[in-house]
């Protein structure tokens, strides 16, 4: 517990200011408020939903897709899913590179290629 502590404090008290006080920073501060509404309903298609939130220029679409994958196949069904969409696009040196990272970490194939898609599929790259 008091190592957790002291690593808590380690962090509050050197890693943090250096990443407010950087001069090298130089980004905006996203002084945007949290939308709290609740989405719109657009359209429907065969493969997914369409929601909207906000107005004008504060306006977010939002794709209901990945949610029904993970809803019917769950998640690892919809992370295969979306390796095979992703397939014809990927050169092959991904796969074997995944491969070798499977048999050096002793972790399967297939845990390894969903864990590198999970940004994939929440659109996180």
């Amino acid at each position: 517990m008091r190592s957790k502590l002291v690593i808590l404090f380690c962090f509050i008290a050197i890693i943090y200011p250096i990443t407010l006080l950087d001069p090298s920073w130089k980004g905006k501060l996203n002084t945007n408020e949290i939308l709290h509404e609740e989405p719109r309903f657009i359209s429907s298609l065969p493969n997914g939903k369409r929601f909207v939130v906000g107005q004008d220029y504060d306006k977010i679409n939002i794709i209901h897709l990945v949610a029904k994958w993970i809803a019917e196949y769950g998640l690892p069904g919809a992370l295969d899913l979306n390796y095979d969409i992703a397939r014809k696009y990927t050169p092959p040196w991904y796969d074997e590179e995944l491969q070798g990272l499977a048999a050096g970490s002793g972790v399967l194939y297939k845990d390894s290629r969903r864990l590198n898609l999970l940004p994939e599929l929440i659109n996180a790259a």
